[in-house]
């Protein structure tokens, strides 16, 4: 947080003062990270968080937090949409905004799983690959509730979230291989098992997948 407000409170004697500073964070507050500068400048201070790998996810998270005007919100937004970019208007300063705060329910429920061992690595993927996050490369969680029925939502949400994980910190499991130096392909085993000579050739499909979505993605926008 200090080297951040010690930054902008550098840019902000630098820059000219209709220059809007924006920092990629999710987790931490606006508020702080623009405890340095002039008013009139906070007023052109924003989170605008992408996701990686930025250059092929569409998405970006802007801030709306209450201290900046309407048209200069306008402005920053109507950028990323020449872009092409996904916008996200957040009203709210909390931690991980929107897309990370999502993510992380999934997650928590996906290493849940395994370390109960009611299904291994590979299965917990394909059922999230080929069951909702197959629906949601095309349709938001809340479109999926108003088809499916809010009714049998709720009821599904009665019976099942009472005998889910609710820990409000990072899975044990998860810990023991960080504990391990198991951190995933950069280090040659995570969930899964890496050989070296193969990560390069990894990362490349990793990124065509990605490609390939976002070509598929675009007629639904």
């Amino acid at each position: 947080m200090e080297l951040k407000q010690n930054l902008f409170k550098q840019l902000d004697e630098l820059c000219l003062k209709h220059t809007i500073l924006a920092s990629n964070t999710s987790s931490l507050q606006l508020n702080d990270m623009m405890s340095l500068v002039g008013e009139k400048r906070k007023e052109r201070m924003m989170v605008n968080h992408w996701y990686n790998p930025a250059h092929l996810m569409p998405i970006v998270e802007l801030s709306y937090f209450g201290n900046m005007p309407e048209a200069i919100y306008k402005e920053v937004e109507q950028l990323y949409g020449s872009i092409k970019k996904q916008t996200v208007k957040v009203l709210k300063d909390v931690p991980g905004l929107v897309a990370n705060r999502i993510q992380q329910g999934v997650a928590r429920e996906a290493f849940s799983i395994i370390e109960q061992g009611i299904a291994s690595p590979e299965d917990v993927d394909k059922a999230l690959k080929f069951g909702p996050a197959f629906r949601y490369a095309t349709t938001g969680q809340l479109e999926v509730a108003d088809f499916g029925g809010l009714d049998i939502w709720c009821i599904v949400g009665d019976n099942l979230l009472k005998v889910m994980d609710n820990s409000p910190c990072a899975n044990n499991l998860l810990r023991q291989k960080v504990k391990e130096g198991k951190l995933g392909i950069k280090t040659g085993e995570g969930f899964y098992t890496y050989k070296k000579e193969d990560i390069l050739a990894i990362r490349k499909k990793f990124m065509k997948k990605l490609i390939h979505q976002l070509t598929a993605s675009s007629y639904y926008a």
